[in-house]
Formats: structure tokens, C-alpha cells, sequence
């Protein structure tokens, strides 16, 4: 089968008849090719970007998902034991209350209220009565 019954048999538009058309058809159509391969991979790296942004993304939610969880937690705890302090006279309820003022304004962390509160329920029950 030769090069001119090849061409007529694809139409004669795609394939070229001459030596120097087959050169020339070949040379458009790898780089055609080529840049098909080379979009697919760009879009490839755009693609895994975007997925790292988003998993980025998520990863902060959840962080401050469970920070803000934990903050809950630690808060309920504060309550708990400015209620146990109250309740042993260690404290008065104005001073509770000052205390939650505080923390819920941000003047005072939830985390060293914990401490401080502790520290004072163990000291008090070390203290002879």
C-alpha cells in the first residue's frame, strides 16, 4: 500500500501525499500530542494545589473545632470548681462571679484559671482545719 492510496484511503485532508507532507503532518500531529501532555500534566499540578489548599483548609477547621471543644471543656471544668470553691467558703460569690467576668471578656486565659483554682482547692485542703 503506498503513500497515495494510504491518502485517499483517510480522506486526503489528514495525510499528506508527499514525502515532505508526511514530515510536516507527522511534526503538527506530536505537536498536538505534546500539548495534550502537557495541559493533562499542568492541570495535573493545578489540581493537586487545589487539593492542598483544601486539605490545608479542613485541617484548620478541625483544629478550631477541637480547640474550641476543649476551651468548652475546660470552661465547664472552671465552673465546676469555682462552684467547689464557693460551696467551701474558700471563695465568696462575688469573687466567682469576678472571676467568670474575667475569663469570658479574655482577661483571664481558661487555662490558668484552671490552674490557679486548683492550685487553691489543693492548698485549701492541705491547710489544717
Amino acid at each position: 500500500m503506498g503513500s497515495t492510496s494510504l491518502a485517499s484511503a483517510l480522506g486526503g485532508t489528514i495525510v499528506a501525499v508527499t514525502p515532505v507532507g508526511w514530515v510536516i503532518g507527522s511534526a503538527i500531529a506530536m505537536g498536538a500530542v505534546g500539548y495534550g501532555i502537557s495541559k493533562l500534566i499542568r492541570s495535573g499540578a493545578d489540581q493537586d494545589q487545589v487539593r492542598k489548599d483544601l486539605v490545608k483548609l479542613f485541617e484548620s477547621r478541625l483544629q478550631a473545632h477541637f480547640a474550641k471543644e476543649s476551651t468548652n471543656t475546660s470552661q465547664n471544668q472552671v465552673t465546676e470548681l469555682l462552684a467547689e470553691l464557693v460551696s467551701k467558703q474558700i471563695i465568696n460569690e462575688q469573687q466567682a462571679e469576678r472571676s467568670l467576668a474575667l475569663i469570658e471578656s479574655g482577661k483571664l486565659s481558661v487555662e490558668i484559671a484552671l490552674a490557679r483554682f486548683t492550685t487553691l482547692l489543693e492548698k485549701s485542703q492541705q491547710a489544717p482545719n
